[in-house]
């Protein structure tokens, strides 16, 4: 069973959320509330690994907007060239 997929899925699911629970708990103690703005981001964070960088600079920031500015960046997509449509019709 511990083999499995979904138990792994549900295992990641739940380190997850944990982790998003310490990161807001320790980091309303050391930087105060987070606003909706910040608890919004932090929801949408579901990279274990993004999660444990925040909590490594939480005591060195002093703002919340200080601690989300060490999140890296995503990947730059570019954006595909819209078709030429062709002048003659069909």
């Amino acid at each position: 069973m511990k083999e499995s997929t979904t138990y792994q899925a549900i295992l990641d699911e739940g380190n997850v959320i944990g982790r998003r629970r310490m990161l807001l708990a320790v980091g309303q103690t050391a930087l105060g509330p987070a606003d909706q703005e910040t608890q919004r981001v932090l929801e949408s964070l579901t990279d274990q690994a993004q999660l444990e960088a925040l909590g490594a600079h939480l005591l060195q920031v002093k703002t919340w907007q200080e601690l989300l500015s060490k999140l890296p960046k995503p990947p730059h997509t570019p954006r595909r060239k819209p078709r030429k449509k062709n002048a003659g019709g069909s």
